[in-house]
């Protein structure tokens, strides 16, 4: 089956899986879900997650987060779609009262000057998550 929108296929497997309270979720892998996992973990989202290498694709595996039976993720939202697409001005980062008017924006990290913006910057300006994370 074809998957027109991956991070939003991958967000909805997530979403799914904390509404019926799973440990983890598995769901298909590429650079960009690996990045957008990889951002989940350090914002405190989830507990972890690990790629399952198997025949004839690989899987990341994603451990999610409870607090007090409770999911650190209450909210998950696909901002940039592939039909209606979502920038974000550089200037406007983590600390700018508009990015923290909302619970939790997922951002790009400052990356060094000359390098093209990779899978990391086009996974955290995808989603929103809203919630209560914890920092290890």
């Amino acid at each position: 089956m074809t998957v027109t929108d991956p991070i939003a296929d991958m967000l909805t497997r997530i979403r799914n899986a904390i509404m019926v309270h799973h440990d983890s979720v598995l769901v298909p892998a590429s650079k960009i879900k690996l990045a957008v996992a990889r951002i989940l973990k350090e914002e405190g989202f989830i507990s972890d997650y690990e790629v399952i290498k198997g025949k004839p694709h690989r899987e990341i595996k994603i451990i999610l987060r409870y607090l007090e039976n409770k999911p650190a993720i209450s909210g998950l939202k696909r901002v940039s779609k592939p039909g209606l697409r979502v920038y974000v001005q550089k200037r406007r980062s983590r600390g700018s009262t508009e990015a923290s008017a909302s619970p939790s924006f997922l951002r790009p990290r400052v990356s060094a000057p000359g390098r093209k913006p990779g899978a990391r910057v086009r996974a955290a300006n995808s989603c929103v998550m809203y919630g209560k994370p914890v920092l290890e």
